[in-house]
């Protein structure tokens, strides 16, 4: 397991739900489903918190998959892979999706709803979307409201631009429906639904507060703006350069499907996906010039944008000339694929066999997380410490403050000391020390 919200937020979450605190979780911001599945995994397989929630994220896996099945009737089966690799590159896959944090489960079923919803026909299949609505909006908060303007979009997608199409684009901007569509009555409903749901979550939260305060702190000028995405790629020259390119890359694929949208005959998945990349890519980019308009990094916005503005941009390259049309394919999935495979920082590599406490974004040895239990079983005192994550993840009370030695307990790590004269040393173990002081 790695990465620095997984340890210092989502573990100590999953403990709270193990043991039936489930009000405190949600008033702290985390939502409970993630962590019920969890929990059910590993009582079915008899296997640790600890252990189920590092092979969690596995879920996300299915991403490109649904995305795959969704696409492969509309755009054929050569191009749907190249939009599922290209989902499978996205850098929030790689860089953050790829830990236990809460929205992996809503994530995932949000993109088996773009792929079931359309096919919804019999009440069975209408139930399951039902259900799996209900879970996205109990597992996640921020993706359970872009689900809910992504179903707005599809829902008001199709009559917005037959209605802009035959007042400003005449004989141009034209959707055309097929008998599979998404049905007015049914997602209609299904928006009501997952309104209903999701309300008095954000209500009892205070979401909108927190975005609100973000808002007026981004155009106050009190938050810097962020470059590459959001994402700290840990690289520098070419590769940083390639990385940044993501943003131009996403403003010309942008622009090349709006043309072919105003001026070709559409379906009405592509203008309700492209309505949906717009309103999540205006949130993208005013966060990167503005700061952080949304209480979330832009890398998770990301996404979404990423596979789905592809997906839209594969489907209007021109169809009469197969060279042409592979060419265009080609050249997609290099200005998406390659910037973000650029932002993967080198500490990814690292692994569990790592003989050394490595220096990242949470990711620990057995002797660091060892020494960190020992800590919440046989010392309650404040711990010292360089990694937060680790030592919250297990109950720990933690500060990073060095001038303060009452009644605490001070880490060393291979010759990396939080305090230079360490005394009476009670713990050591694969280069971890612990020391009181």
């Amino acid at each position: 397991m790695w990465g620095y919200d997984p340890y210092t937020y989502s573990l100590p979450a999953l403990h709270q739900f193990a043991a039936g605190q489930v009000t405190s979780i949600i008033q702290s911001g985390s939502y409970p489903a993630t962590y019920a599945l969890t929990s059910f995994v590993s009582t079915l397989t008899g296997n640790s918190l600890e252990g189920t929630a590092k092979y969690i994220p596995f879920t996300t896996g299915l991403i490109p998959l649904f995305l795959f099945v969704a696409c492969r009737r509309q755009v054929g089966t050569s191009n749907a892979l190249v939009i599922a690799v290209i989902a499978a590159s996205t850098r929030t896959l790689l860089g953050f999706e790829t830990k236990f944090v809460d929205e992996i489960l809503a994530v995932t079923l949000s993109f088996f709803l773009f792929f079931l919803l359309p096919r919804c026909k019999t009440k069975s299949q209408r139930l399951i979307a039902l259900g799996v609505l209900g879970v996205v909006a109990y597992a996640h908060h921020a993706t359970a409201l872009f689900l809910l303007i992504g179903l707005v979009c599809w829902r008001i997608g199709i009559p917005i631009t037959q209605y802009v199409g035959d007042h400003l684009f005449t004989n141009h901007l034209q959707v055309r429906l097929e008998k599979t569509q998404f049905r007015p009555k049914w997602n209609t409903i299904l928006i009501l639904i997952m309104f209903v749901l999701t309300l008095p979550l954000y209500a009892g939260e205070g979401f909108f507060s927190l975005i609100l305060s973000s808002m007026l702190e981004s155009l106050s000028g009190n938050t810097s703006s962020l470059t590459g995405g959001g994402i700290d790629t840990g690289s520098s020259g070419f590769f940083s350069l390639l990385s940044t390119s993501l943003t131009a890359s996403l403003i010309a694929l942008t622009i090349y499907s709006l043309w072919r949208i105003i001026n070709t005959k559409n379906e009405g998945w592509e203008v309700g996906w492209f309505v949906f990349v717009g309103i999540l890519g205006v949130l993208y980019a005013s966060t990167l010039v503005l700061g952080r308009v949304l209480p979330l990094d832009p890398i998770r916005l990301l996404i979404f944008i990423v596979p789905l503005l592809g997906a839209v941009a594969i489907s209007k390259l021109p169809q009469d000339q197969a060279s042409r049309h592979t060419i265009g394919v080609i050249l997609i999935a290099v200005l998406l694929i390659i910037p973000n495979l650029a932002s993967i920082p080198p500490n990814l590599l690292i692994t569990d066999i790592s003989h050394k406490p490595p220096i990242g974004e949470g990711h620990y040895t057995a002797q660091q997380w060892s020494a960190s239990e020992w800590a919440s079983t046989y010392d309650r005192r404040i711990i010292r410490v360089h990694e937060k994550g680790l030592w919250s993840a297990t109950g720990n009370t933690y500060s990073v403050r060095r001038d303060i030695c009452s009644n605490t307990t001070f880490v060393e790590r291979d010759g990396l000391s939080i305090k230079d004269s360490p005394l009476n040393k009670i713990y050591t173990t694969g280069g971890v020390r612990l020391n009181r002081c």
